[in-house]
């Protein structure tokens, strides 16, 4: 291990590629304070605020990192310094389509990414319960469970190619090295990929033109997308493995519009009863869903180990004499 980090290391780590994080982290560093560090991509906290809260009784401090990349550059840079054996330090990233970083010091979500973990069919259970005030005796219950559950396997059926072909690209810069960005925040759900409605779901895409709407090189052959789409496409767990941004957008359109017809005074489609829901999901669904989020065993048990392992320091004795 290195010798401490002085001010001047701290600054100059702000230049360094790949640092953004260390350097967020350092600078708010405060010695002996007993606080989880908690690296993340970016609006990840607002899934493992509570969670850790829950666990460590007090409030954590997130270091955005600016993607996956960042939190494990940060973690290997503060790997050299002595100064944060410690403390408490927690490393979050998504598993995304990346071969597994297996270092029990960083968490890997089980599933694709955090979004995958709002939008599985008891998240929706949670919500129908919890907003809708119904229970599984209802037959609104019964019906909306069904109505869901055809509708995001619908809703898999149709994305399951564009996830094969990011699948094969993600596999083919792994291999070759090579320079290629997916951009795929660049697509647009609505307009470029999938239409959502009651009465079912339709595809919009084809890959040749979303290879040339991102101005990506043809490298990966048909056969081997098409292979990669059979592999995927019969995984039991597509809504853990497919790409969670395309899941949670999937699962907000879709419930905006169960909440429609649950308000609406007649012609409803799902339910036969009227009720009032107010849920505002276009603003910020991280937060306002967080609570009923899965909330998977490996991550209360890697917050615990990393929580755990630097005891706070006991109180100092007062003398009676």
């Amino acid at each position: 291990m290195e010798k401490n980090l002085s001010r001047d290391d701290k600054l100059r780590s702000k230049r360094s590629r790949g640092a953004v994080g260390f350097h967020k982290f350092a600078l708010n560093y405060k010695p002996k304070q007993k606080k989880p560090y908690c690296f993340v991509e970016g609006e990840d906290n607002k899934y493992y605020l509570p969670r850790l809260i829950m666990i460590c009784k007090t409030e954590p401090e997130f270091i955005r990192c600016n993607g996956k990349k960042g939190v494990i550059e940060a973690f290997q840079k503060i790997q050299k310094y002595n100064e944060y054996e410690e403390d408490s330090l927690l490393f979050f990233v998504d598993s995304d389509f990346d071969a597994p970083i297996n270092n029990e010091n960083i968490y890997e979500t089980p599933c694709y990414s955090i979004e995958n973990l709002y939008t599985s069919p008891r998240v929706f259970e949670r919500i129908l319960k919890s907003e809708f005030s119904l229970d599984e005796t209802d037959t609104d219950f019964t019906n909306a469970m069904s109505f869901f559950n055809d509708k995001q396997n619908e809703f898999h059926d149709v994305i399951a190619l564009l996830n094969a072909w990011i699948f094969s690209y993600k596999k083919y810069i792994d291999r070759t090295g090579e320079i290629i960005k997916l951009r795929l925040n660049e697509l647009s759900f609505k307009e470029h990929l999938v239409a959502v409605s009651l009465e079912g779901i339709t595809c919009k895409y084809n890959l040749e033109d979303i290879e040339k709407m991102l101005n990506i090189p043809n490298k990966v052959s048909n056969a081997e997308i098409m292979s990669n789409y059979q592999v995927i496409n019969s995984n039991p767990n597509r809504g853990e493995i497919f790409r969670g941004k395309f899941e949670l957008e999937f699962f907000r359109i879709l419930l905006n519009k169960v909440v429609e017809d649950s308000n609406k005074k007649g012609g409803r489609r799902i339910f036969l009863n009227k009720k009032k829901v107010s849920l505002p999901l276009d603003a910020n669904i991280l937060t306002v869903l967080s609570s009923y989020a899965e909330t998977p065993e490996c991550l209360f048990e890697y917050i615990e180990k990393q929580w755990k392992k630097h005891p706070t320091p006991s109180a100092p004795t007062t003398s009676t004499a």
